[in-house]
């Protein structure tokens, strides 16, 4: 049965978790509204390191009991130039009968350019969130919008020993 998709609305907040090591690097996404912690790695705009893997949740509420493909497009935003697909991430979703659903694990996208914000070059990644295919979420401002920058991370040289 197909339900009336412009009825569907989006509560979106990103906020990301950082949990990752040296070895392993990862970074969550999520759509929890949640009041800035100092020193809290949670938040809607957060930087990680380059090659950071970042897992995207959403919530979405709606008509109880609508099902479609709830899509997100990780963007490339470019300073001065058109934005760019960086990949899309798609699951099919049922709304629940309290016509919200829960967080979504929408997948991953591995953050693998630095992010500079000089002209023609990569200012941040964000997300367009769409049902079906309308567009329900469509963030235009680079600064208010939820984001992930990057940066390379720094390498220095602790100790050294020798055995012989």
């Amino acid at each position: 049965m197909k339900r009336n998709i412009l009825s569907l609305t989006l509560l979106l907040t990103v906020c990301l978790l950082l949990c990752y090591s040296p070895i392993h690097r990862t970074a969550s996404i999520t759509g929890a509204t949640q009041a800035a912690i100092a020193n809290d790695p949670r938040g809607s705009q957060i930087t990680v390191p380059v090659g950071t893997t970042v897992t995207v949740y959403i919530k979405v509420s709606g008509p109880p009991s609508a099902s479609g493909t709830l899509k997100v497009e990780v963007r490339k935003d470019i300073v001065n130039a058109d934005d760019q697909t960086k990949a899309w991430l798609s699951k099919s979703v049922t709304i629940p009968s309290s016509g919200m659903t829960d967080w979504v694990n929408m997948g991953t996208f591995v953050a693998d350019e630095l992010t500079t914000g000089a002209s023609g070059q990569l200012r941040e990644y964000f997300i367009k969130v769409y049902w079906g295919d309308q567009c329900i979420y469509d963030p235009t401002d680079p600064n208010t919008r939820e984001w992930v920058k990057t940066y390379s991370p720094t390498v220095s040289y602790q100790a050294g020993e020798f055995e012989g």
